[in-house]
């Protein structure tokens, strides 16, 4: 619940920054409106993945992650607040960066303290239960941005981001206990002799333990992280590039910025209802073959976006790509928990978190600059070849090293 309530600020920033540019004058705006938004868009999510091997290790090195939560939470709540003295272009792209930076330093430490506080044979369903809360700010705070801004404007909906993002310091300072060292002591994977800190996993078996386990060294572990931190990478790019073309889909529906709030929150919704099952089901029947199938889901699912002609339309292609990314991320996620060594885990967790925000800055910028040169269903239909492919390559990758490969 505590990191709710920033992702509800968060996701509300997504919805307001481009009307916020597009109220801009010429002078003010040196760019195209769709350009200007994927810029300030995207250049959050390369400063969170900047920003997140470095957090990871700091927290590993100081054992004490919910500090940089609070600390990361800080930054956000004080830059958010800045965007009511109403900036320009340079200073809204500015204060951008800034919330990155925030954001960035709380993601590793975050992910390691869901790992630390879940067990291999439940962290599925721990996931699941973490990413709804977490996804239930991102489902709401769009449609709220869009129904607040209709009416009142930018400023209010900065405000109340603004107070959620203090809210969420309270929530972690109040609930979320910072016990590093004491489960560190304990880790639950198991360790064999002579190997150190090597978990004994396999990819695709059920999480819990059996005679077919495979013996990963830490190489092969930073190996697999990797991959999975494409595919997070390729899922992100499908699922952000609807938000830098803002201006353009509530034209070509005959739109407003409520209605966009409404198909933008179908997503996350969707992933909110699905996430503990998909987890709690990968706890049972592994992790590996709902990654892949989320993923070869989610090509068509993004492909549509480029040729809705309704509302209602765009809300089920959204559903649709929340069904597909539940199936990627939460198993997805549990997994990369299963591989991460304990006492590293923010640097390893960092592997894959830096990947989803380096995925959602390409989505919005390749969006951003691919609409205007070749127009808006060719834009879709590149966008999602990407995640059929990669879910063929990461099966095929993963299913020999399995082998033996």
């Amino acid at each position: 619940m505590a990191r709710m309530a920033d992702a509800f600020c968060n996701s509300m920033m997504i919805v307001v920054l481009p009307l916020h540019l597009a109220g801009l004058s010429p002078k003010d705006l040196p760019l195209p409106v769709e350009t200007a938004a994927s810029l300030v868009l995207s250049v959050f999510g390369f400063v969170i993945a900047l920003i997140q091997p470095l957090a990871g290790r700091m927290a590993d090195r100081k054992q004490s992650y919910r500090r940089f939560v609070e600390m990361g939470l800080m930054v956000l709540t004080l830059s958010t607040a800045a965007f009511l003295t109403a900036p320009g272009f340079m200073g809204t792209l500015l204060l951008r960066l800034v919330q990155g930076t925030g954001l960035g330093l709380t993601i590793p430490a975050t992910m390691a303290l869901v790992t630390l506080h879940s067990t291999r044979e439940n962290r599925g369903t721990a996931m699941g239960v973490f990413t709804s809360f977490r996804m239930s700010g991102f489902a709401f705070g769009p449609l709220a941005a869009g129904l607040i801004h209709d009416r009142w404007g930018p400023s209010p909906v900065f405000a109340l981001g603004a107070a959620a993002s203090l809210l969420s310091i309270g929530l972690v300072r109040m609930w979320v206990p910072d016990d590093a060292s004491r489960r560190l002591a304990k880790p639950e994977i198991p360790v064999l002799e002579g190997e150190g800190e090597t978990p004994v996993v396999d990819l695709s078996a059920p999480a819990s333990e059996d005679d077919d386990s495979k013996d990963l060294s830490p190489r092969e572990s930073i190996w697999r992280l990797r991959l999975l931190g494409a595919a997070f990478f390729v899922m992100m790019i499908g699922l952000a590039s609807l938000a830098s073309v803002q201006t353009q889909i509530n034209q070509r529906l005959n739109q407003g910025a409520t209605e966009f709030g409404i198909a933008f929150s179908a997503l996350v919704i969707t992933r909110v209802l699905l996430q503990i099952p998909i987890g709690a089901l990968s706890d049972r029947f592994g992790r590996l073959p709902f990654v892949v199938g989320g993923l070869i889901l989610l090509g068509p699912a993004t492909m549509a976006i480029g040729i809705v002609t309704a509302t209602w339309q765009l809300v089920a292609v959204r559903m649709l790509q929340g069904a597909a990314s539940a199936a990627v991320m939460t198993p997805g996620m549990a997994l990369a928990s299963d591989l991460a060594r304990h006492g590293s885990l923010g640097a390893e967790l960092s592997i894959t978190t830096t990947s989803f925000s380096l995925g959602v800055a390409m989505g919005m910028l390749i969006s951003g600059v691919l609409t205007p040169a070749i127009g808006f269903q060719p834009t879709f239909l590149v966008v999602g070849s990407l995640a059929p492919l990669a879910g063929i390559a990461l099966w095929q990758v993963m299913s020999r090293s399995l082998d033996g490969s």
